[in-house]
């Protein structure tokens, strides 16, 4: 989909996405997703503090406030994000993080091994999610991978159906 299409200047001009054919198979996967409106995709890491997350809403209203036919929805692990004031047409998806009882320790050569199921489970929701919402525009930040590279497949497999 064209960039122009994505973020149409007149109500007559809607913005329509569907899903591609899947590069393996040649077969669409699932239902297409028709939608009449741009879709915007931003994926805020953040898991401990309050900067991306703050960063990210500030980028996406300045966005949804250009394209007055778009949605957001914002992907992030950070546990604030419920407490935040979102934008009208925004909304978020919280991505899960590892979480261990305050009274266990997980001693260093085991707590990165604990991490991957955490990394690969945060990898395949970005994925489906990238996938089912078929956005227009995907903004990335300094670490457009996320911190431990889960976002990749989910770019990458999206840049393959609508390069």
């Amino acid at each position: 989909m064209r960039f122009d299409h994505a973020f149409p200047r007149e109500e007559s001009n809607p913005a329509v996405a569907t899903a591609a054919p899947s590069s393996s198979t040649g077969k669409t996967e699932g239902a297409p997703f028709e939608s009449p409106f741009g879709v915007i995709v931003i994926y805020a890491q953040d898991s401990h503090g309050l900067g991306h997350i703050t960063r990210t809403l500030t980028i996406t209203q300045n966005l949804l406030d250009l394209h007055q036919g778009c949605v957001g929805y914002i992907l992030t692990r950070s546990k604030f994000a419920h407490t935040y004031s979102w934008p009208p047409r925004c909304d978020f998806i919280k991505i899960p993080s590892r979480r261990t009882p305050h009274i266990f320790y997980w001693p260093a050569e085991i707590d990165a091994a604990s991490k991957r199921p955490f990394t690969r489970l945060r990898g395949q929701i970005l994925r489906d999610v990238v996938l089912g919402l078929s956005p227009d525009l995907v903004p990335v930040d300094h670490e457009p991978l996320g911190s431990a590279g889960e976002f990749r497949e989910g770019l990458w497999t999206l840049k393959e159906r609508s390069p």
